[in-house]
């Protein structure tokens, strides 16, 4: 499970949604879970995003290129638990669905 950012903040990516889901509280933090839609300008546009995960981990937000199409959405410190309904697995595998 990852660890939220001082925020509490998880998010999980879908194509087909932009509101947020319900919360979910753990024994340590509160973390807040959402969905978010990231619009690319197309597929091959870079995410900007340096993501930052142990193994197959979810990744971490470590870094946000100022002309990211997430400058805004996400922050320094925020998870990535899902892509498109798939698990992130990995700051490698988790890019990879974000520029698919």
């Amino acid at each position: 499970m990852c660890k939220p950012n001082a925020a509490g903040s998880c998010y999980a990516f879908d194509d087909a949604a932009s509101t947020p889901t319900a919360a979910a509280d753990s024994v340590q933090h509160r973390i807040t879970e959402m969905v978010l839609t990231i619009n690319k300008p197309s597929k091959s546009h870079p995410i900007g995003l340096v993501l930052t995960s142990s193994g197959r981990d979810p990744p971490i937000v470590t870094e946000i290129d100022t002309e990211s199409p997430a400058q805004g959405t996400l922050k320094l410190g925020d998870c990535i638990v899902s892509v498109n309904g798939d698990p992130a697995e990995g700051a490698q595998g988790t890019k990879a669905r974000l520029m698919s």
